[in-house]
């Protein structure tokens, strides 16, 4: 099994191996049994400097395990590993992914066609409590028909708190992130943020290695 670049994919791939190898060395003899383990070995895991800043993804994965608690859990996990390999295969389920990561955690996001909207978007939001992203790239623009990227989206964040969780999330699914211009409004930030993938040559976005926004715990 080669190692898989979308750290959520890696480790339910860890999750799976681990309850095979237990179940080789002493057969689970029950379902609560399996899921207890499991339980077990997430305690463990989160102190892998490998699965630094999945606070989110294991608090999920443990509430899945208090679900259905008579479905075999491997089965689950195993579609959702098998699900998880097939978005990193396509970059616009990947972005879809993402946004859909960012809308669980109260984003609240706009698509801005034209400057003038982007203004207006700007202030409006600026007077409100929570955190927003602005798309100002066309989604249609920067992805051919078959979901692959073939240059950045821009977005410009409008942070009533302060932040770095939109950078953490396309991180996560396996996006280049570049900074932009940051502007101090007030108690706001207005912060502008390229997304890419590693593919992406640097010509495209003129984004080198060591322009990328890195997360503080690698």
């Amino acid at each position: 099994m080669p190692q898989q670049e979308n750290p959520v994919s890696h480790l339910l791939w860890c999750m799976l191996l681990a309850l095979r190898c237990a179940h080789n060395d002493t057969p689970f003899t029950s379902e609560p049994a399996r899921r207890k383990f499991l339980s077990q070995w997430l305690t463990g895991a989160r102190k892998v400097p490998a699965f630094s800043g999945m606070a989110r993804e294991f608090t999920s994965l443990r509430e899945l395990l208090g679900k259905d608690k008579k479905q075999p859990i491997d089965g689950i996990l195993t579609a959702l590993w098998q699900q998880s390999v097939l978005s990193e295969q396509c970059d616009f389920i990947r972005l879809r992914n993402a946004k859909n990561a960012l809308y669980s955690s109260n984003w609240r996001c706009c698509l801005c066609r034209f400057p003038e909207q982007t203004v207006t978007e700007t202030f409006t939001r600026l007077k409100t409590r929570h955190n927003h992203y602005l798309q100002l790239t066309r989604t249609e623009d920067t992805f051919l028909s078959t979901g692959q990227m073939n240059a950045p989206l821009t977005f410009q964040l409008v942070l009533n708190k302060p932040s770095h969780h939109f950078e953490e999330v396309f991180h996560l699914h396996g996006f280049s992130v570049k900074p932009g211009a940051e502007i101090q409004t007030g108690k706001s930030t207005l912060r502008t943020v390229y997304i890419g993938m590693p593919a992406l040559p640097e010509n495209v976005w003129g984004a080198t290695p060591d322009a990328l926004w890195k997360p503080r715990y690698h």
